[in-house]
């Protein structure tokens, strides 16, 4: 109706950034297990995915209903599910280094 389509407008595309975010700040305060952080980390990468496939298939059939003429601004919002992606699979990456780092470590001792 107002002719900016966001998070808001649907409460299922709420709820899923609502649950990533929570996961990715859960993620942050697993670092004494390695192994379920990498696990979150995964899920959050998962419902990034699903996230920005859903928003896609939203945002179609929204943009059917309105007419053809109407004016579409890119914003942050269609560039945050990616974000999500990338920042993911850099943290489960990093999360892998520091624990062949400590079994290095472990095997010295």
């Amino acid at each position: 109706a107002d002719g900016i389509y966001n998070v808001y407008d649907n409460p299922i595309l709420l709820g899923a950034v609502i649950l990533i975010g929570v996961l990715a700040l859960v993620t942050i305060f697993l670092f004494n297990d390695r192994k379920k952080q990498i696990l979150v980390s995964r899920i959050v990468m998962t419902l990034g995915i699903i996230l920005a496939i859903l928003a896609g298939v939203l945002f179609y059939l929204e943009f059917q209903k309105i007419a053809i003429d109407a004016l579409i601004t890119v914003g942050f919002g269609i560039i945050s599910p990616l974000l999500i992606i990338v920042f993911s699979v850099l943290a489960m990456r990093f999360i892998k280094k520091d624990d062949k780092l400590v079994r290095s470590m472990d095997r010295l001792r």
